[in-house]
């Protein structure tokens, strides 16, 4: 039967003859065919659109947090030089009173010396010295008279020097005021435009949920994150090894110098030495017959001296403490960058993907520390990991510390173990304050907890 109707086929074909129903049904085809092909043609549009409806929306995203942030900071930093000058005005206040308060003891010594003046008989100085009635009297008189004065004029510029100060300290008083009113009102500007950030990044996280809610749309977001941080490693390993190469054939040069140098000095020693043999040639008739002198002496043994062992020092690393050491030596011996709990750990799920690093709990504006010695080769904001600081610590090894609330550090900046490199925060979209931590070799993300101290 199949093969009937594959010969009527071919014979329609053959001759060009198509029946009605062949034709009807080729044209149902192809309109379906163009139907699909539209929305297939649309699809890809809308698929335009929202990358770039998201491109443009995380665009804004990094305008506001690194404007939250830079806001977050500076209003830190205002809160401490509130504090400085709240402190100051204590003290100031605390200063004047103390001066009151001697001001107040020298004016009542002043009183008892003009009381004891006016004991003497109110008598001017010249008419005690007039006075030859009795001259022993007199004469202890002007004493106590000079004695008076002098205390007097001690106690006069005790007091002004007193109410000089009093007027210095209430002057700065008045200026420190002004400045701190000053600060007050910068804070609360300041603190309207981070509730303004803060509500502005609520708004755009609201719609960035609600564009994206899908989890397949998710996943895909997160995969791209992480592909962008991937080609930032990437891009910054190679930057690191140009570096690293650079100083080593910089290395090599001074190495090659400083050989260059000792053989010179040691051709010059060796020539010394020559020198000397020649020298102690010319005198050993002269030591010969000394020595025989010598024989009569006594052989003393020489004291042994016991030596003492240096204690052994502990090889326990103490907190954000610079050892000098590379990063590599340091493995199980580096502290955490904050102390919290560790909420996702190393290569647990994170939607369908792993965690490549630790996100660890803590709260908003908390200083991170650098776990030790490197150079800062970036500090930005970047997709998926908001406000993020990579560190460079030589060889291969790279710190991240991302979610951060204000950045403390640039591009190019050297830090030590211990500075206080960021703050905590919720950037790249968090809803909740942490710090992503994670540790890159060569590229490839490690376990931070087997480089870090076990707590």
């Amino acid at each position: 039967m199949m093969r009937f109707f594959l010969i009527v086929a071919i014979f329609f074909i053959s001759s060009g003859i198509f029946p009605s129903w062949a034709a009807n049904d080729t044209s149902k085809k192809g309109k379906e065919l163009n139907k699909v092909q539209t929305n297939i043609k649309q699809i890809n549009q809308n698929i335009r659109q929202i990358q770039i409806k998201r491109e443009l929306l995380n665009k804004q995203l990094r305008n506001i947090e690194k404007q939250y942030g830079k806001t977050a900071g500076s209003l830190k930093g205002l809160k401490q030089k509130i504090g400085k000058k709240q402190r100051r005005l204590k003290e100031i206040k605390k200063e004047m009173r103390s001066r009151q308060k001697d001001l107040k003891l020298q004016n009542h010594e002043l009183s008892g010396q003009i009381k004891a003046a006016y004991i003497m008989g109110q008598k001017e100085k010249l008419k005690l010295l007039l006075n030859q009635q009795d001259p022993a009297l007199a004469s202890r008189m002007m004493m106590y008279y000079d004695y008076l004065n002098k205390a007097r004029l001690q106690k006069l510029a005790k007091i002004k020097n007193h109410i000089d100060v009093l007027a210095q300290l209430a002057q700065e008083k008045q200026q420190e005021n002004k400045l701190l009113k000053k600060a007050m009102r910068l804070r609360k500007t300041q603190q309207v435009d981070l509730a303004k950030t803060k509500e502005q990044r609520k708004t755009l996280l609201a719609r960035l949920n609600t564009d994206f809610s899908s989890k397949s749309k998710q996943l895909n977001q997160l995969e791209d994150n992480e592909k962008e941080l991937h080609n930032l490693i990437v891009v910054l390993e190679k930057q690191a090894r140009k570096k690293e190469a650079a100083e080593q054939r910089a290395r090599e040069k001074r190495l090659a110098k400083k050989r260059a140098a000792e053989k010179r000095l040691a051709k010059k020693r060796a020539a010394e030495k020559r020198l000397a043999k020649a020298e102690i040639a010319k005198e050993k008739t002269a030591k010969a017959t000394a020595a025989k002198i010598n024989k009569t002496k006594t052989n003393k043994k020489p004291l042994q001296v016991a030596s003492i062992s240096k204690p052994k020092k502990s090889k326990k690393i103490p907190a954000y403490v610079s050892t000098g050491l590379p990063f590599y030596k340091l493995k199980g011996k580096l502290p955490w960058p904050i102390q919290g709990k560790i909420l996702k750990k190393f290569g647990s799920k994170r939607s369908d993907t792993r965690w490549d690093g630790v996100l660890i709990s803590s709260n908003e504006g908390t200083d991170i520390h650098a776990v030790s010695d490197g150079r800062i080769v970036f500090a930005d904001w970047l997709r998926g990991y908001g406000l993020l600081v990579i560190i460079d610590h030589g060889k291969g090894y790279m710190t991240l510390y991302a979610f951060n609330q204000s950045l403390y550090k640039k591009v190019g900046d050297k830090v030590k173990a211990g500075t206080v490199i960021a703050a905590v925060g919720k950037s790249g979209g968090r809803s909740k304050a942490g710090l992503y931590f994670g540790v890159r070799r060569r590229g490839k993300a490690v376990n931070p907890a087997r480089w870090c101290r076990k707590v």
